[in-house]
């Protein structure tokens, strides 16, 4: 609300103005007639993010030495996984689509 307050530029000879904020519940692109795919949980054994996934839900010292150097970047929060980035904001990783 402020962001949307200090962007609005009134006039001298007003002294109100009024704002009508929505709250949209479903994406701008469907309006649109776009196509929304819906990316689904699963992880297949070709996946990028198999190994961390597995490694996270169940750590092994028998591990790819690549596997633990990756890990500590990334966390699993209900069965999916995150990146944690510099600005501690966690990403959603996706798969690769084929």
């Amino acid at each position: 609300m402020a962001q949307i307050a200090s962007s609005i530029q009134i006039q001298e000879n007003q002294s109100k103005r009024t704002v009508k904020v929505q709250r949209k519940f479903s994406p701008s692109i469907i309006s649109k007639g776009m196509n929304l795919e819906i990316n689904t949980n699963e992880v297949h054994a070709g996946d990028w993010r198999k190994p961390l996934i597995d490694y996270l839900s169940n750590p092994s010292p028998m591990v790819n030495k690549k596997v633990k150097y990756q890990a500590p970047n990334f966390v699993l929060l209900n069965n999916e996984l995150f990146r944690r980035s510099t600005k501690g904001v966690l990403l959603r990783c996706l798969r690769n689509k084929k």
